[in-house]
């Protein structure tokens, strides 16, 4: 057992690296994390326990180890344990953890826990053990892929904040085995193993269903929950916003969704047990399984409907209208028979938009200097009817038959507690219920990267958000959604170094090629852009060394480039890039005036293994111990003295004519010639160049190799990018200048 508690006068051990989230006066965390794993890494251990003075920045801790381990296996038959593993003392810095503000603070009280939740003994093990305050965090994920990477930084995020009462809903026990060393010891991880309703309709409609069914049962319990989508993190002191008017008075928050309810981030808290909003969080679930277990009764219905009209997010919407006038609602999209539609429709969500005047010390959160909008749902009500009512249209809401899945949850939450539980359709005592309300968090807590990230409101310090949530937008895989939080550098790399081994780039001895910052790889259009990427990648192979993905100088004309808003003294992008073609950031590298925008279209899984993304390789720079060898210089350069012609880093990308080509460029007489000439710095990890090299000939450059043949760019047919916006007429006032003075 490991336990952590306050001492002082023990060695120093700072973090190295620059990046904004590990320079972050909280993100010791991680680094905790670390040297604990490390001291459990000893073999050799007293049954007296030992002490390990530790000092991790600013603060210091006691390790206290035996070899008793103090488990308590869950009653639910499983594997569930209740460890004090990440437990740490007060802060002992004179700078206070971002949750000492509402007092919040749970890392030296949370408990690690792992197992099943199927029964609510389970449940409430695990609640017991990681919950504070009655409070729970909690994120759904396979723990695969980048979805990984993305869980564990939403967890992280909250231990950042001085959160320990965090954890991931795995959708089973071998996904909670793919967390690495150390958060393996650090996050708790649950599954619950009773069946799902399957109808081959792929795993996300089955994840959602366990995420909303887990979230009930919580809520049922009478804890407080905020649930997250793997691509959300928390950004500041969560609770000094939702315990704070006027959010306090709201026992139901949903991000909002363009006037419906976005399931990225919900939070409930105080909700009666028996009341309007735990009704809500019951019934989603149960009305989602009573479906899937009756489609064909459904399809009868609903003519048209399948499994993806149980899409999570439209059931929430009826939920909110079902409480908001207190008469249960049930319609699907496009689908909904015109009689049942007509009836429906003067219940559908009924809101009441507020003016919040602010509170000035939320500015630098907000953005805003005074009040704002709050879409509210007063006096929530249980949606009660008669036997008379509900009869005749039951079967808009259900199928005739309760399953094993919807009624063994049902029972589940009838058991939990010992207050009556309102189900359409039954007998319903009268209960005095205490007056609940729901809002939409405004989109300054939390909002989609397309409406702020895009902006630049989460590349600041402190970032302009709560929650930001980077939510699905148009593009060719997911993976992409990383980069909306390690562009801006508030990602947890030391997550993504564990996940990838070795590095932030999952290379055991990197060789990159990288173009020195200030050149400009202009192209007339995206595929010729795209076949210079791809031309350059093959250089890089024959020198031993992989590219790091260039990016697009954020004046190329072939991009959709809009006008930003014009904040009134929080200083964002001058301009905003649409069409999802680049990711638009800070430029640390060139310096705080500048930035770059990182190309969207190399980023699925087998274009990152070809060639490293620039945020990453950036990161990966400034861990470097070798400082010399990370920053751009004559001895790592190629064509340094072109670079300094062209004004080095802080080069500017040229006058609007003369953008259709790159900035410096330099002639090479074939791919042998860049080969010989890259073999003077064979011994640098990083090779920059200080031009755009342009070929005399093509002949000797090697064909892709066959990893490299894998990401879609270096296929024998590459493919075609179609431009967005009025090209030709943005392509006249890039050329006659005139775009610039319109933004």
């Amino acid at each position: 057992m490991v336990r952590l508690n306050d001492v002082v006068d023990a060695p120093a051990a700072v973090p190295t690296t620059r990046h904004k989230f590990v320079n972050n006066p909280y993100a010791w965390v991680g680094t905790l994390v670390l040297i604990t794993a490390g001291v459990l890494a000893l073999t050799a251990l007293p049954h007296e326990p030992t002490a390990y003075h530790l000092k991790v920045g600013r603060h210091s801790f006691t390790i206290s180890m035996s070899t008793d381990t103090a488990a308590a296996a869950s009653k639910s038959g499983a594997a569930g344990t209740s460890k004090s593993v990440r437990q740490h003392g007060k802060d002992a810095s004179t700078e206070p953890l971002p949750c000492e503000a509402s007092g919040y603070c749970s890392l030296g009280v949370s408990k690690l826990w792992r197992g099943d939740v199927a029964t609510n003994e389970g449940l409430r093990a695990l609640l017991e053990a990681v919950s504070f305050k009655r409070e729970i965090i909690f994120t759904m994920s396979d723990l695969k892929g980048y979805v990984l990477e993305m869980a564990l930084n939403a967890v992280s995020s909250a231990a950042a904040q001085g959160y320990g009462h965090s954890l991931v809903l795995a959708t089973d026990p071998a996904a909670c085995s793919n967390i690495p060393a150390p958060y393996n010891a650090t996050v708790s991880c649950v599954w619950d193993s009773r069946e799902v309703v399957a109808l081959g309709d792929g795993d996300i409609f089955e994840w959602w269903y366990k995420r909303w069914d887990f979230f009930a049962r919580v809520v049922r319990m009478g804890y407080n929950v905020l649930s997250l989508d793997a691509d959300a993190m928390i950004t500041a002191e969560f609770y000094s916003f939702v315990k704070a008017e006027p959010f306090s008075k709201y026992n139901a928050l949903f991000q909002d969704d363009g006037g419906g309810v976005n399931c990225g981030v919900v939070y409930f808290q105080n909700c009666h047990p028996s009341g309007p909003a735990t009704w809500m969080a019951v019934e989603h679930p149960y009305r989602t399984s009573r479906q899937r277990e009756n489609a064909s009764h459904m399809q009868e219905v609903y003519k048209g409907w399948d499994v993806r009209d149980t899409w999570d997010q439209p059931f929430w919407n009826q939920m909110l209208s079902s409480v908001s006038h207190g008469k249960p609602h049930s319609t699907v999209i496009d689908k909904t028979p015109d009689q049942w539609n007509r009836e429906m429709d003067p219940y559908r969500m009924r809101d009441k938009v507020q003016e919040i005047a602010w509170p000035q010390e939320w500015r630098n959160i907000t953005g805003l200097e005074g009040s704002g909008p709050l879409v509210t749902y007063e006096n929530l009500t249980l949606p009660i009817v008669d036997d008379a009512w509900w009869q005749p249209r039951r079967k808009y809401f259900y199928g005739p038959l309760e399953g094993a899945v919807s009624s063994q949850f049902m029972e589940l939450i009838r058991t939990s507690m010992q207050e009556p539980f309102y189900e359409p359709g039954k007998p319903w005592a009268a209960t005095e219920l205490p007056q609940e309300h729901a809002a939409f968090l405004p989109c300054w807590f939390t909002c989609n990267y397309a409406f702020r990230g895009n902006q630049g409101f989460w590349d600041r310090t402190p970032v302009a958000a709560v929650v930001p949530h980077v939510v699905w937008m148009p593009s060719r895989t997911s993976d992409w959604k990383m980069y909306a939080f390690k562009g801006p550098g508030i990602f947890d790399f030391d997550v993504s170094e564990e996940v990838r081994g070795h590095n932030v780039l999952g290379l055991p001895n990197p060789k990159l090629l990288m173009f020195a910052p200030g050149v400009h790889l202009f192209a007339e259009s995206e595929d010729a852009f795209s076949a210079a990427v791809t031309t350059l990648a093959r250089l890089a192979t024959m020198t031993g060394r992989k590219l790091v993905l260039p990016n697009p100088p954020c004046d190329s004309m072939w991009m959709n480039i809009l006008p930003n808003i014009k904040h009134p003294w929080m200083p964002l992008w001058p301009h905003i890039y649409d069409g999802f073609q680049v990711m638009q950031f800070h430029d640390t590298m060139r310096g705080s005036n500048f930035t770059y925008c990182h190309w969207m279209r190399a980023f699925d899984p087998d274009c990152r293994a070809a060639m490293p993304m620039h945020a990453d390789a950036v990161v990966f720079l400034e861990r470097w111990e070798d400082r010399e060898q990370a920053t751009p210089g004559a001895a790592n350069m190629l064509w340094h003295a072109e670079w300094q012609a062209a004004g080095g880093a802080t080069a500017p990308p040229g006058p609007p004519k003369a953008i259709l080509t790159p900035q410096p460029e330099v002639e090479v007489a074939n791919a042998a010639a860049l080969v010989e000439a890259a073999a003077a710095f064979a011994d640098w990890p990083v090779l920059f160049l200080g031009a755009v090299p342009k070929l005399g000939s093509g002949d000797g450059l090697q064909a892709p190799s066959e990893e490299d043949r894998k990401c879609y760019l270096f296929t024998d047919e590459p493919p075609h990018f179609e431009p967005l916006g009025s090209t030709e007429e943005q392509r006249q006032k890039w050329l006659n200048g005139t775009l610039r003075r319109l933004l």
